[in-house]
């Protein structure tokens, strides 16, 4: 999917058209917002309007597996619900492969179908499981169906969608985002609902956690979680790590923030190259503004902005704490040498 929304992109911003189209649609990276925007949109939404709607028969007995691979169809089942019974149906091959792509690629398990059986009986149902056979390749076998009755609870699994992932209090700070929980099982009593269960943890700070208690508390009243999670209120779905990052900035909120303790970590955790642009020498003839690589003093702008303190600043401390170092490592004996 994202890279054919690279081709698209590649596809409208080439050429001599991309000044015509500029003053438009401003810049690459808008264009490339709407676009994740209307995919994010149609990926987390179920169009309820317009139904995906089956044309199935009722299976007969001589009709096996076997038979059914030979003319394209695929055997099904309509579980049983209460006072429902089980329905036994036959596919089209070609309609239950696009249901198997859409429950792949785009969630589309939790979509509703309407199966119409012998064009006599409409059926509301949502997909359980596909079978495939393990040795052939692009055998579907059986296809499992659930029934969906309004008002009562229909046991789904929904896939977790954490919104606005640059404002979370944990990720501002420098945090380590860990989603620990894709998916939960809940009971949805009526339709509409959605695909996703988007999620907001923008009060999650570094070392909190967001819960099932906190997910349960932002369903809508026609959505519930599963029994199984009765007891489960304080299992953690989100996790927001400390890092050396998150650390840095509550030491500068402490006001004991220490540039001789933290750069080198720093600088080390980023895996820059140190020493790439230093005289090792110890020549005190050297500008002070070589004792930082062109790519520390890159990492270091970023670090001036992430904690909120002017460049500047924080560059005369690294200066004085290179020099500081540098200084002590030219007066340690060399314990190496022979006497």
């Amino acid at each position: 999917m994202w890279s054919a929304v690279g081709r698209r992109l590649k596809g409208y911003m080439r050429g001599r058209h991309v000044q015509e189209f500029r003053h438009y649609i401003g810049n690459e990276h808008d264009l490339l917002h709407s676009v994740l925007e209307k995919t994010k949109k149609d990926f987390g939404t179920i169009d309820f309007t317009q139904p995906k709607h089956l044309l199935v028969k009722t299976r007969q007995e001589q009709e096996t597996l076997r038979n059914l691979r030979r003319v394209n169809r695929v055997a099904g089942v309509i579980r049983a619900r209460e006072e429902f019974p089980e329905v036994n149906v036959t596919h089209a091959f070609r309609d239950l492969k696009g249901v198997q792509h859409r429950a792949l690629f785009h969630m589309g398990a939790l979509e509703p179908y309407d199966l119409n059986i012998d064009d006599e009986t409409l059926v509301r149902v949502t997909l359980s499981d596909i079978q495939r056979h393990i040795g052939v390749k692009d055998w579907i076998m059986w296809a499992y169906w659930d029934r969906f009755l309004e008002g009562r609870p229909n046991r789904l699994q929904m896939k977790i969608m954490v919104d606005n992932l640059e404002d979370i209090e944990g990720v501002r700070r420098g945090a380590n985002l860990r989603v620990l929980e894709h998916y939960v099982w809940c009971d949805v009593y009526s339709s509409p609902y959605p695909r996703t269960l988007s999620i907001d943890a923008s009060d999650v700070s570094v070392g909190y956690n967001y819960l099932i208690g906190d997910l349960r508390k932002m369903l809508p009243d026609h959505i519930k979680l599963a029994p199984t999670y009765d007891r489960a209120d304080t299992t953690a779905i989100l996790s927001c790590d400390n890092t050396v990052l998150s650390g840095i900035y509550d030491s500068y909120l402490d006001e004991n923030f220490d540039a001789t303790r933290w750069h080198d970590f720093e600088m080390t955790s980023m895996r820059v190259p140190k020493g790439e642009d230093i005289d090792a020498t110890g020549d005190k003839t050297q500008p002070r503004e070589k004792l930082l690589s062109s790519a520390e003093i890159q990492h270091m702008k970023k670090l001036a902005v992430h904690l909120g303190k002017d460049f500047e600043e924080l560059k005369e401390e690294m200066l004085t704490a290179r020099e500081k170092n540098k200084k002590k490592a030219v007066e340690m004996p060399d314990f190496s040498k022979k006497k």
